[in-house]
């Protein structure tokens, strides 16, 4: 954490060693001459400048330089004199005495890339006249095959000589002056390295710009999305801010290049909140710094629209401003979650240092606040490269990050399958799981061996890559007992899907060449939490031992019915815990009670004759004591319905299915 309060007095320090107060720029001093030695290959000329502010746009080259004007004239006092966003012209003056022997060609030379217009005004030899040398970025100057020549004057100034020049400076962006007097070969050689420094400024945004586009396109991911964004809105700024724009498509208006560069500026902005947004994934960790920051981008996107409507200076404020201020509150942001333990955010942090300190120069330059040099006009251009470049790196990084943990993530999902295949497998029954594409997706080893052989000459593969419709003609789907087809939109597997819910059947036959097999299958849909259907698991055993065993149960009741029927034995059941008492029917007849009236115990001590009424409920009760031996023997007489009294003998046990609970199953 050493780091944080050294870039903070790192950027107090060069604040104050750039700063300088802009308004002693207009103090006056007494004329000064430039002169030229022959020693020097350049001559900064700021300091030399006097200067002239055209309040109504309206001045000509005979009225500044008339003695009306002489007294609204101020000489600069800085090197480059830099007045931020003027919506009216600027005249500068200066003279300049050739104390050298040979040199006489020289270039004036505006260092400031983006001055829309300026205009050199040449005295004539009467001394009343002028020639006018046009230039400038949308001067209309051809200066696609002379790059550059828009922002120089070429000047004769004879040996012994002194002469003065007016120019006349008109922008909707800065009124910034940085003019330099050169010789030519040296201007030349100047030019040719700043076209180089241009060129890989400009290669390495647009390779970032690609590379970032790539990914996107690949990965799907916005922060790759938001640096192409931002990438290509830095690169578009500063085509249209170096005046390349016009280089390489002349018949460009300015207007609509304003409203361009106002755009770009406003799209890089929009890009630069939301990556970090993205990146520290505010959505889920900071809910309401989330909102503001997407309100505060989506402003951004408006404010450069909004140049389209609104004057350029007003605009240019807006977004620049503002902007300075965000990025000191991300600063705050990305520290906080650093303190977090949020280690990512290194990455950002150290990716603003240098455009923190540049974005603080070049707006404090283009308002006006400090003077325009080098280090103000082009650290920020390092800084943007440098983030691009950092946030790059933090990309991967993290992809780097997030394909390693997806690594650990798939060889954890195939450890818990193959456990989970292992468990299925130790199972009794067949499972099979298809996924939402109908697919088999599963199937565990009972269901194999219950399947062997497979039918009809079918491969397991065959099986395998089957669906569900296509299996149930492979295994011949019929219902039980029946050769019928089991229809389609009836199994178990195709309503579950359709209802959303599981479902049961026991009445399905699969047939596998001469052997049929009769199944109970249980089927259950996959849902995930969005409610979308992600596949069905289907259970199913063999049942044929249990429906052979339920014939053999079923015929036995009916021999037992019919041996019943054939005797004058009746059977009742009194269950003491739900109360319930059953009779069959020779009971009923018996008892001389009709078929549908109710059976109660109450009922039956109501027909014992009374003589035999206190020995019957004391053989009852006995029967059902813990000191009884599991017997339950008496004899009495009944009373009937119609009045007939008759003998009968009762034999039968209390079963005790769990302590404390019985149930008495006699028989008459």
């Amino acid at each position: 954490m050493k780091l944080i309060p050294r870039m903070v007095l790192l950027s107090l320090m060069l604040f104050i060693l750039f700063s300088q107060p802009v308004s002693g720029q207009e103090e006056d001093r007494t004329d000064d001459v430039l002169v030229i030695s022959g020693e020097q290959e350049k001559y900064h000329v700021g300091r030399y400048l006097e200067i002239l502010r055209d309040s109504s746009g309206e001045l000509t080259i005979q009225e500044v330089a008339s003695k009306r004007y002489e007294d609204q004239w101020f000489t600069s006092q800085a090197e480059t004199p830099n007045f931020g966003f003027q919506t009216v012209p600027y005249w500068v003056r200066f003279r300049v005495r050739n104390q050298s022997e040979q040199n006489h060609h020289w270039v004036l030379a505006q260092g400031f890339s983006n001055m829309h217009y300026m205009d050199l005004y040449i005295p004539e030899a009467d001394g009343e006249d002028f020639s006018i040398v046009k230039n400038g970025v949308f001067s209309g100057t051809e200066i696609l095959n002379s790059p550059f020549s828009y922002l120089s004057f070429n000047l004769e100034i004879s040996p012994g000589s002194e002469k003065i020049y007016y120019l006349r400076f008109q922008n909707t962006a800065s009124m910034t002056l940085p003019l330099t007097l050169w010789e030519p070969e040296a201007y030349q050689q100047h030019i040719f390295w700043n076209q180089i420094g241009l060129a890989a400024y400009y290669a390495i945004l647009l390779v970032i710009s690609v590379y970032n586009a790539f990914f996107f396109f690949n990965l799907r991911e916005k922060e790759y999305l938001y640096l192409f964004l931002f990438s290509v809105g830095v690169l578009i700024k500063d085509f249209v801010y170096d005046g390349m724009i016009a280089m390489f498509i002349p018949a460009i208006s300015p207007t609509f290049a304003i409203y361009l560069l106002l755009i770009s500026l406003g799209t890089y902005d929009f890009a630069y909140v939301k990556f970090i947004d993205s990146f520290l994934n505010l959505k889920k960790k900071a809910p309401k710094i989330h909102l503001a920051a997407n309100f505060i981008a989506y402003l951004f996107l408006l404010f450069g629209f909004s140049g389209i409507f609104l004057p350029y200076n007003l605009t240019a404020n807006l977004l620049l401003l503002p902007a300075l201020v965000i990025t000191i509150l991300i600063i705050i942001t990305i520290l906080y979650f650093l303190i977090k333990g949020q280690r990512s955010a290194w990455y950002l942090l150290i990716s603003q240092v240098f455009f923190l300190l540049g974005g603080l120069f070049l707006t404090s330059t283009r308002l006006g606040v400090i003077p325009s040099n080098f280090f103000t006009e082009q650290l920020q251009r390092l800084g943007l490269v440098w983030m691009a470049l950092v946030w790059s790196l933090a990309l991967a990084n993290r992809m780097n990050t997030l394909k390693n943990e997806a690594e650990a993530s798939q060889r954890q999902v195939e450890e818990n399958e193959r456990r989970l295949a292992q468990y299925l497998d130790s199972m009794p029954f067949g499972v099979v799981v298809y996924n939402a594409d109908d697919k088999l997706r599963y199937i565990n080893r009972q269901s194999l061996n219950m399947l062997s052989p497979i039918p009809n000459g079918l491969s397991l593969d065959q099986i395998m890559q089957s669906s569900l419709e296509e299996a149930s003609h492979f295994l011949g789907f019929k219902i039980q007992k029946t050769n019928q087809p089991y229809p389609m939109d009836q199994l178990p597997f195709t309503e579950a899907i359709q209802q959303k819910k599981p479902v049961y059947i026991d009445d399905l036959t699969i047939n596998l060449g001469d052997q049929s097999i009769p199944l109970e299958v249980w089927s259950n849909p996959l849902m995930a939490d969005s409610g979308e259907f992600m596949g069905v698991v289907i259970a199913f055993q063999n049942i044929q031992d249990r429906l052979l065993k339920e014939d053999l149960l079923r015929r036995s009741e009916e021999i037992r019915q019919k041996i019943l029927e054939g005797s004058i034995i009746g059977t009742w059941m009194n269950d003491l815990i739900s109360g319930e008492v059953i009779w069959d029917a020779r009971t009923r007849e018996i008892f001389g009670l009709a078929p549908d009236e109710p059976a109660t115990l109450e009922l039956g001590l109501n027909l014992v004759h009374p003589e035999d009424h206190q020995t019957a409920e004391k053989a009852f009760e006995q029967a059902l004591s813990l000191q009884s031996d599991g017997s339950y023997e008496e004899e009495k007489r009944i009373i009937r319905s119609d009045g007939q009294i008759r003998w009968i003998a009762t034999r039968g046990s209390p079963s005790w299915p769990q302590p404390a609970e019985c149930a008495m199953r006699p028989r008459t």
